[in-house]
């Protein structure tokens, strides 16, 4: 639900720690049931049953995958998607993704194979888990392997709150929210920081035979998990901070439900037949559902309506049927003997080979460009310039010379000095200005609570008091500099903003209250500064939905326009920031005025390289492009006393 952006189930990701917590709870039973049976655990035994019943209809779906792939992916996307296919095999694909993700990770919002992240977490937790229960068991008996869960869970936790965005603020104000970004994606993605969840299934384990024997209060307790489990589904969102100490709500849940086992009333939630049957595809359902739904999405590029969600609902559970039956259900028959049995040696021959065959094959695909070799001489020519396509968006970002960060420079031995305040899209200029006007020292100040306005932040995840302090002393400096200040960033579509001092929350019905609201904030900023030494850059195009123009004009199949882009909304809001800006006497640029027309907005130059590193951010060609479109007006301001 949550993967069809069906809005009501914003905290449907929590459904990955439901399932650690499971996976928790039945894999330790299993090691917990053998070592109590016959002292030791047979780890061929039990590594042989964990492979027939993941890898099967895992390299099924990595085999579908690349042959869709190859045929619909630009060479970016393809390069992107070897990469993911060549960690999933391997059981790293987290790792892959955590080194991928941060503020600029769009691009791996649609890789198909986003979601075997938590596969790998579980399988990680597979390898390793029962040769420390064995010995442990072993040595100082079962009780001791409760108080090593415990300790588990609480590190886990621990390390989870050490970690959280307002414990690092805390201490270490000075964070940068890239780093931040980065901090984030480690805490999502990374085993440690998931053993709490997986700890909580196990630790289960050594108390579930100790039910309550009272059935009305085993139907309380189902009734408080499912009610845990349905809060964090309905209320979580993407702005928190996860697991840390919000994972508990789904997973304390999902413990109760274990424990209070099979409730004669309740307990009809989970055992009727339809909940039974999705149990049993349940992993071909996991597996299959999200590469249906980010091919479509890849190719349709537009917000899923209430019939593309039915139809991408249908289709996943089709195709988790049929592989539930044809793939999974033949390799998972109960094993005789699991010595050098044929039918084992032949499994694992099968299962080998094909791994090796599809890791070669990503690995190419990987190690080199996405093959190019898929698209013409033209496209692959422009293509071919471009160092390692699926990486584009961070080698070729406009401010990679000067990465959104607290404070950069470039051109940093040369004077006078340029204040470039903003985000990441008043960093992507960085380059431009370094070429243009390389006799300018041009520093950029980075906070995601914008300096637009004293008093306010955007509503979500940046209005801490640490970025509010720092833009208090960043305006404090600025006020006691006679340098030059630009101030820009991503303006456009911002409904809701923050009061950092009276707490209040407000949105905009329309562009115009938005605008408006915009000029009396930037008014005031100015008023402070000095009139004179401020110019306010407006709102850059965007040029589609969470791609780039590189992916777009690498199509094997061209499926829509890369050239130009729609520009309605940020030339409305740009005209109407013009006019506010023109009645406050404010030094404005317009990057639409120079990139847009008719309501069309370039997206390439005349060389045919992509002005956009992603969706929304210049690139250093894009860069280039704009500043020299505004050399003189920007020269003369640079130029101008104060």
């Amino acid at each position: 639900m949550f993967h069809l952006d069906i809005t009501l189930f914003s905290g449907g990701f929590v459904g990955v720690d439901v399932f650690f917590v499971i996976s928790g709870f039945l894999i330790t039973r299993l090691i917990v049931d053998e070592i109590n049976k016959t002292g030791a655990v047979s780890f061929a035994n039990f590594y042989l049953r964990r492979v027939r019943r993941l890898f099967p209809a895992l390299l099924f779906i990595l085999v579908l995958t690349l042959l869709a792939a190859t045929i619909i992916f630009s060479p970016a996307d393809l390069q992107n998607l070897g990469g993911s296919v060549f960690h999933a095999i391997l059981s790293i694909s987290n790792i892959y993704f955590w080194q991928e993700a941060g503020y600029f990770d769009d691009a791996i919002k649609l890789n198909p194979l986003l979601h075997t992240w938590s596969l790998s977490v579980e399988e990680q937790f597979y390898l390793v888990w029962p040769a420390p229960v064995l010995f442990v068991a072993s040595k100082w008996g079962m009780r001791a392997v409760i108080n090593v869960l415990i300790i588990i869970i609480v590190s886990s936790l621990l390390l989870n709150l050490v970690f959280d965005q307002s414990f690092i603020l805390y201490f270490w104000p000075s964070t940068s929210s890239q780093n931040l970004e980065d901090i984030r994606a480690a805490m999502f993605y990374l085993g440690p920081f998931r053993n709490f969840e997986l700890g909580l299934g196990a630790l289960l384990v050594f108390f579930i035979h100790h039910r309550l024997k009272n059935k009305l209060l085993n139907e309380g307790l189902f009734i408080i998990g499912i009610t845990m489990i349905l809060i964090s589904i309905f209320t979580y969102t993407d702005k928190i901070i996860y697991p840390s100490y919000n994972a508990l709500l789904p997973c304390l849940g999902t413990v109760l439900i274990i424990y209070a086992g099979n409730p004669v009333v309740t307990g009809r939630l989970l055992n009727n037949r339809l909940a039974v049957g999705v149990g049993l595809v349940s992993y071909s359902l996991y597996l299959v559902h999200w590469p249906i739904i980010s091919f479509y999405k890849y190719l349709n590029l537009k917000p899923l309506s209430a019939s593309d969600q039915f139809m991408l609902a249908g289709a996943s559970v089709w195709l988790a049927v049929f592989m539930y039956k044809f793939i999974e259900q033949p390799f998972r028959k109960p094993l005789k003997s699991i010595s050098l049995a044929m039918p084992n040696v032949k499994f694992g021959t099968v299962i080998g080979a094909s791994s090796i065959a599809v890791i070669l094959c990503a690995g190419n695909m990987w190690g080199n460009d996405g093959w190019l070799w898929r698209i013409d001489e033209r496209r692959s020519a422009i293509l071919s310039k471009i160092k390692s396509p699926g990486k584009f968006h961070v080698n070729y970002y406009g401010g990679r010379n000067c990465k959104p960060h607290l404070l950069c420079s470039v051109n940093a031995d040369k004077e006078p000095n340029i204040y470039f305040i903003g985000d990441s899209h008043s960093h992507a200029y960085a380059y431009g200005l370094a070429k243009k006007f390389s006799d300018y020292k041009c520093t950029h100040l980075d906070n995601r609570c914008e300096y637009s306005t004293f008093d306010y932040c955007y509503a979500g995840q940046y209005q801490e008091s640490n970025f509010v302090e720092r833009k208090a002393t960043d305006f404090k400096f600025l006020k006691k500099t006679s340098d030059k200040i630009i101030i820009a960033q991503n303006w456009g579509n911002r409904p809701k903003h923050f009061n950092t001092k009276t707490k209040e929350l407000i949105t905009f019905a329309t562009i115009e209250n938005y605008v408006e609201f915009l000029a009396r904030e930037i008014d005031e900023v100015i008023k402070t500064l000095g009139k004179d030494r401020v110019l306010v850059m407006g709102q850059v195009h965007r040029f589609g939905r969470r791609t780039s123009p590189l992916s777009c004009m690498g199509l094997p199949i061209k499926v829509r326009n890369c050239e130009t882009s729609r520009g309605g909304f940020v030339i409305k809001f740009n005209r109407l920031f013009a006019v506010e800006m023109k009645v406050r006497e404010i030094q404005f640029l317009s990057p639409t005025d120079v990139m847009c027309k008719k309501g069309a907005c370039i997206n390439m130059n005349s060389s045919g390289m992509p002005l956009f590193s992603d969706w929304r951010h210049l690139s250093t060609w894009g860069s280039q492009y704009l500043v020299k479109r505004f050399e003189k007006p920007l020269a003369k301001f640079f130029q101008s006393k104060r």
